[in-house]
């Protein structure tokens, strides 16, 4: 009986300080939390002038370029610090569940041993009998519920100043403390406590309820919502197409990254839609002046890349990622640009998609849309293989869209309407022109039919950047095959094509423009973005 008093106590001692050791993980991981979060909103209320410092690197003794400096210091040192926490955390406690499992595993082996042998613990029923000195064999761990009927006291002869412990006090493997009166032991029928002389206070507390519940799942916070891996799904939103594409990127954030993230910050669509501009940005920016740096990989590889360019540290880098992602998740199903993105992640749309977004918007925004007519004058210029009869039925089909109450936010979100029902005027004439293209394998290209018929029919642009997006998305392509669906070719075709004539384009617009209305020249374009259309709260 001794024996196995020492093993509960060892136990209870055990579950104590496993609870404690994840209690602290807990804190040190919402600490990270504070760190990223601090950083994150530094770089957004800078992005603006960050962004010309990445790009154009001058002025590097900028005051903006020394308060990043400051900060990427002050974020480093704050997560590589409670990053070696974790790990050393980490290892105590994967030491202490490998100690607890060896006492489970040894109390199952004598219990078994116990069964093969027919012996059968009984409770002695005369507590008479029992030494009052020599704890009770310590219960299973549901019944240390019972501990809350314990108590402990205490003796003061000092009108209740001080305290001291009464001398029939015993440690209790149970309830894991000290106490007098307790459930686990078995005292005398009667029992007499002696107080002590002058004895003026006594002070009774009872031992509190210790389990050692399961190991608790801190992959997200408590949510009634239904889940695919480690993301939170969005309650509103039930299409089969939805639950795929969450399914898709959770495989691919869980080829990388062991494990969901332990406690996950949640970002507003805000956030959301300005990382996105952010990423975009940055990929925009590769395609103009590195492209032949790197050979050309899948849409979230450059993710994952832009994350731990952010991040610097790749265990940072990848939370910062996931909390992005469930962002990307909860917001999919309530925006059509964080759909659309959300469908490129998954690989159902082709990654040019959403440059051709990036570029279309700078041609919405020179226009000040106060009224449904100036549709009609854009479909006219943009879409200019589209007949009259296309032209009006764009224009109703805006005015339908938007109830007559035209603006910068109805006409990008027409737009994304548009793409979204893969209806859009460019992307659809570029996937019958590509159908109509001899190939060898029908509905299909290879790299040099595609060329072929862009020489043919689109105006002449950079070799290298179609090259870079047939790559892209030929990575998206399974197995080893080197032909690609035309309609996955059509979006890079509608992109490159309106890439050509973009500035013919913002030319001719400029001459529509209101007087209230923004003129942009796209010769002073440096980076194509969605800010001048992204609606404001």
């Amino acid at each position: 009986k001794r024996m196995k008093a020492a093993f509960a106590t060892k136990q209870n001692q055990l579950q104590n300080n496993l609870i404690q050791a994840r209690r602290l993980q807990q804190q040190l991981l919402q600490m990270q939390n504070t760190v990223i979060e601090e950083y994150d909103q530094f770089v957004e209320r800078n992005k603006q002038g960050l962004s010309k410092f990445v790009f154009d690197e001058t002025d590097a003794d900028a005051p903006l370029n020394k308060e990043l400096k400051a900060a990427q210091e002050r974020f480093k040192r704050g997560t590589t610090e409670t990053a070696d926490e974790l790990n050393l955390l980490a290892v105590q406690i994967s030491a202490v569940e490998k100690e607890l499992k060896m006492i489970e595993d040894r109390k199952e082996k004598q219990k078994q041993q116990n069964s093969v042998l027919g012996l059968v613990t009984a409770v002695e029923s005369d507590a008479g009998g029992a030494n009052k000195d020599e704890p009770a064999e310590s219960l299973i761990p549901d019944e240390s519920l019972i501990s809350k009927y314990g108590a402990m006291m205490y003796t003061s002869t000092n009108q209740g100043k001080t305290f001291a412990q009464m001398k029939d006090s015993r440690f209790c493997s149970s309830c894991g403390e000290k106490t007098v009166l307790c459930p686990h032991r078995c005292l005398e029928r009667e029992h007499v406590i002696q107080l002590p002389i002058n004895c003026s206070h006594i002070m009774i507390t009872r031992p509190g309820v210790k389990l050692l519940v399961a190991k608790p799942d801190m992959a997200m916070p408590v949510s009634h919502g239904q889940t695919i891996g480690g993301f939170v799904l969005n309650r509103e939103s039930s299409r089969p197409e939805y639950e795929a594409i969450v399914q898709k990127i959770w495989e691919d954030y869980e080829k990388r990254v062991q494990g969901p993230r332990p406690i996950p910050r949640e970002l507003s669509l805000d956030r959301c839609l300005s990382t996105i501009e952010q990423f975009y940005t940055r990929v925009i920016w590769q395609d103009e002046y590195d492209v032949d740096e790197e050979p050309p990989v899948s849409i979230l590889d450059m993710l994952y890349r832009y994350f731990k360019e952010r991040y610097v540290l790749a265990d940072i880098a990848h939370a910062g990622a996931f909390d992005f992602l469930q962002s990307v998740v909860l917001y999919s199903s309530e925006k059509r640009v964080v759909w659309l993105f959300g469908e490129q992640l998954a690989g159902t749309v082709d990654p040019a998609c959403f440059r051709y977004i990036t570029l279309l918007c700078e041609l919405l925004s020179m226009l000040s849309w106060t009224s449904v007519m100036e549709y009609e004058q854009f479909s006219a210029i943009v879409y200019p293989f589209c007949t009259e009869d296309d032209t009006e039925q764009l224009t109703m089909g805006f005015a339908s869209f938007v109830e007559n109450r035209p603006s910068k936010e109805g006409a990008f979100e027409y737009t994304l309407y548009m793409l979204v029902k893969r209806i859009e005027p460019w992307v659809s004439e570029w996937e019958s022109r590509l159908k109509l293209h001899p190939t060898r394998q029908s509905l299909w290209m290879s790299e040099i039919e595609f060329t072929e018929c862009l020489e043919m029919q689109c105006p002449p642009g950079a070799d290298n950047l179609r090259r870079r997006l047939f790559m892209e998305t030929l990575v998206h392509m399974p197995g080893e095959r080197d032909i690609v669906p035309c309609s996955r070719l059509a979006y890079i075709a509608a992109y490159l094509s309106m890439l050509a004539t973009a500035q013919t384009m913002s030319n001719e617009l400029s001459k529509l423009a209101s007087s209230g209305g923004q003129k942009r020249d796209m010769a002073q374009r440096r980076l194509a973005t969605m800010s001048a259309v992204r609606p404001t709260k």
